[in-house]
């Protein structure tokens, strides 16, 4: 079973709406029905540990570890276990690949040495969540499959831009809609926009141009 069907299955299981279920984990009802129907995949790591805990079954089961990875190693007859030594494998190369050893890894993501060689020898299956999120995090790849977050090098964004969007995107729905909201009362600040404002399109907005107007615009973002 997929995740998103894993997702869809509990959450009826338990008769929640969208709405209940996003409200409960802190995003919007539209990204509850992404995920169950697949148009979102790379789930942050904070909503996988509150939805989670909002349907009440392992982080594991919505990152993937306990379901079938045959596109990973082409096998079709995987049990969890197998998935799970896989799992662990390949995180134990990941570390070893960029950090040479187990300790020295250990020592940047503040984890017991011997807790994290254990777990990479038994499985980490067993580990804490909020220590694999460390681990992932410290290692950028991505908390379900363990491959290699991409940052994009070929969208033609500057750094700055590239730190609106990913701040962005860490916003449930209604802080999007607070964010285009407050950057759209930005444009209408002289100070804050490369192109005069022409007398035309002023005539038809005087409000958004008043230095009054402005002053109290500007005392609201001051606030964020």
């Amino acid at each position: 079973m997929d995740v998103k069907d894993i997702i869809r299955k509990r959450r009826l299981e338990l008769g929640l709406t969208y709405e209940e279920l996003g409200n409960a984990i802190g995003v919007g009802k539209s990204t509850v029905r992404k995920w169950e129907t697949g148009l979102i995949e790379n789930m942050r790591r904070d909503n996988i540990v509150a939805l989670a805990k909002a349907l009440n079954i392992s982080p594991a089961l919505i990152m993937g570890w306990d379901i079938d990875i045959s596109e990973d190693t082409q096998e079709d007859s995987l049990t969890n276990n197998d998935v799970k030594s896989f799992r662990t494998k390949k995180l134990k190369s990941i570390i070893l690949s960029k950090f040479g050893s187990i300790s020295e890894f250990a020592k940047i993501v503040d984890i017991p040495s011997t807790t994290l060689i254990s777990a990479l020898d038994k499985g980490i299956g067993g580990m804490a969540i909020d220590r694999i999120i460390k681990i992932c995090d410290a290692l950028n790849i991505d908390i379900k499959t363990f491959d290699p977050i991409i940052e994009s090098t070929n969208n033609n964004l500057s750094d700055d831009e590239t730190t609106l969007l990913k701040n962005y995107n860490k916003l449930n729905d209604t802080g999007k809609i607070e964010a285009n909201k407050r950057v759209s009362e930005l444009t209408e600040i002289n100070k804050y926009t490369y192109v005069e404002q022409s007398i035309g399109r002023a005539a038809h907005n005087d409000f958004a141009y008043d230095e009054e107007q402005q002053k109290l615009m500007q005392e609201d973002l001051d606030e964020l």
